[in-house]
């Protein structure tokens, strides 16, 4: 028969909450029985008040008659310590991960119902996914609530906690949702690169990628914001080429080109540090890996591979298999990127199997001088300006048979092809032929090209021959006719 005086507590009808554990509801029974301390009321059932062990609440709790599924769910949402590490919903914390010294809430969840969600203990959600409020540690008065008090509706001082309601929807791009999921509180939904790893590595990934996504780059580790964990998850939520893609957006936004050209670990610097110090293997592995492909993805102008294996080839490599010489493939790299000429010998990089492919193409499709003069129907010394004016980078040393001359990249004289085709003509008037115009106006032939590609000098027609020699320039009338807006330069980048 159940003896209710040597029961902790004389009345056990309150419900749990749903993500609630020990510590809450524990607190809630407290409150129930019409005290105001959890620390002397646990006194006086002989349970330590003054340090929180909420494993050692949740054995009070499941004492008590109540219904199994009732112990489930508590001790489901309540952290345990085992072997160095809290287990919560199932998932595997870190000690520092979780925090019981001083009460966090949302204003908003306290609307709803009062009682005390276990996943505000976790320390990197710092904003509710439901309502996209910041959770707080004190009251109106700037005061903190300690877990000795046991209500959850108001402080000692009657200042209320509980906010405005507002609308509850789940923020499934927020690491608090992605969390609340992995610990069965939410429908599933994959994330490919983290769903194999702990909770604690999850929340190391996140910290670290989010810190370095959403700040300008920086010596030192920037502060943590409260939307800077859930810009991490962000990046990490999809596939490898998603992450890859985020952080060399990152890159391009942030960097010179002068600071790109460098090693990638000098490009990442505090962010490389801790991606070698992350203790989970995989996921250094996995971190350090999209560094590298997305340096190399800017440096060559290319796409993030969807290629998920990890084996990379150095520059050195890549030179070697290509048969040129390794300051020439470095040339190369810095024309895909449009970045200018190598630092030469002082840039260390990598590459994955499609951007190897793309080098190969580009580099098989080089051309010289001479081949870029006939093709755009002028002489191969009178392409020089075209190169000062951005539309033609040159690559030095990129020759297998040892020829130190230019070459330059096919995709740039077939876009300097198709602006001719599509240059706007003058409907009427008296025209004459390119070369001709050039001597007339004693003007050299390079000028006068970068001239008409930028739309500064009028053209009556384009004939059918190669390039430039089928330009006939106006002559009267120098009303230049509309054109769509086009770039003074060149993208490298493919569409």
């Amino acid at each position: 028969m159940l003896d209710r005086l040597t029961m902790p507590f004389s009345n056990w009808s309150v419900e749990p909450g749903n993500t609630e554990g020990a510590l809450g509801y524990f607190a809630r029974l407290v409150d129930d029985e019409g005290h105001d301390s959890m620390r002397v009321y646990s006194k006086w059932i002989e349970v330590n008040g003054r340090n929180i062990v909420p494993s050692s609440l949740l054995e009070v709790v499941c004492d008590l008659p109540i219904s199994d599924d009732r112990r489930r769910r508590l001790a489901h949402a309540t952290p345990v310590e085992r072997d160095g590490s809290y287990w919560l919903g199932g998932q595997r914390f870190a000690r520092r991960d979780l925090s019981f010294r001083r009460r966090r809430w949302c204003p908003a969840c306290l609307a709803e119902k009062p009682y005390h969600r276990s996943w505000w203990d976790i320390l990197a959600v710092r904003r509710c996914p439901y309502h996209d409020l910041e959770l707080v540690d004190r009251d109106i008065d700037n005061r903190p609530v300690g877990w000795w008090w046991p209500r959850f509706d108001v402080t000692k001082s009657g200042n209320a906690l509980a906010g405005p309601r507002r609308p509850n929807v789940l923020r499934r791009g927020t690491l608090a949702a992605y969390l609340l999921m992995r610990m069965d509180y939410e429908d599933a939904w994959k994330a490919p690169l983290l769903d194999g790893l702990d909770a604690t590595v999850v929340i190391d990934l996140c910290h670290l990628v989010g810190r370095l996504v959403s700040n300008s780059k920086t010596d030192s580790i920037p502060q943590l914001a409260s939307r800077t964990v859930d810009a991490g998850y962000r990046a990490l939520a999809s596939d490898r080429a998603h992450l890859v893609g985020a952080i060399a957006r990152w890159m391009e936004r942030n960097l010179l080109r002068a600071e790109i050209d460098r090693s990638y670990s000098v490009v990442f610097g505090w962010a490389y540090d801790q991606a070698r110090s992350l203790l989970d293997v995989s996921a250094k592995r996995m971190l350090l890996s999209a560094f590298r492909k997305a340096h190399a993805t800017v440096l060559t102008g290319g796409h993030a591979s969807q290629a998920d294996d990890d084996g990379m080839v150095s520059l050195t490599e890549l030179a070697a298999e290509i048969g040129v010489d390794r300051r020439g493939l470095s040339s190369l790299i810095s024309a895909l990127g449009s970045a200018g000429k190598a630092k030469d010998g002082k840039r260390r990089m990598s590459f994955d199997s499609s951007q190897i492919a793309e080098i190969k193409r580009e580099f098989g499709a080089l051309l010289s001088r001479e081949k870029v003069g006939d093709l755009l129907g002028i002489r191969s010394w009178e392409i020089s300006p075209l190169s000062a004016a951005g539309y033609l980078i040159p690559v030095s040393r990129a020759s297998c048979d040892g020829d130190r001359g230019f070459r330059f990249l096919r995709r740039q004289v077939d876009e300097i092809l198709r602006l001719i085709a599509l240059i706007p003509r003058v409907s009427t008037g008296a025209s004459r032929k390119f070369r001709a115009y050039c001597r007339a106006e004693n003007r050299p032939v390079g000028d006068v090209a970068v001239a008409i590609l930028r739309g500064e000098i009028a053209v009556r027609d384009v004939d059918g021959r190669t390039g430039f020699r089928g330009v006939r320039i106006a002559l009267d009338g120098n009303q230049l006719p509309e054109r769509q807006h086009q770039s003074d330069t060149i993208s490298m980048c493919e569409e």
